[in-house]
């Protein structure tokens, strides 16, 4: 494993999209992403995947990555957990489950 510089104090979290940036032309991820990914969850930096494929289809990635955080497919629209907590299945869907309504300043 090559020796990585250390970290800033202040990087709480860091996002990364799939394509072309951690997954190669065949999907797979290289050794050195891999290594770069633990230094940073070594470093307590969460690390988590946006992409625009499903979530199942990043099931992959998130098992070389070991990502134990949310993930979010479809270009941000749906975030999935394996938490045992229920996920937010879509942005769109829980806005349009609760709308908002206009106070009327009475109770």
């Amino acid at each position: 494993m090559t020796r990585q510089p250390a970290l800033p104090a202040n990087i709480a979290a860091v996002v990364s999209d799939v394509d072309g940036a951690l997954a190669q032309n065949d999907k797979s991820v290289s050794l050195r992403t891999v290594e770069a990914v633990k230094a940073l969850q070594d470093a307590g930096v969460k690390f988590t995947i946006v992409s625009s494929w499903p979530p199942r289809g990043l099931k992959t990635v998130i098992s070389r990555l070991n990502i134990v955080t949310a993930v979010a497919g479809f270009n941000g629209c749906v975030v999935a957990s394996k938490v045992k907590e229920p996920p937010i299945s879509s942005l769109a869907e829980t806005t349009a489950m609760e709308p908002s309504r206009p106070s009327s300043g009475l109770s």
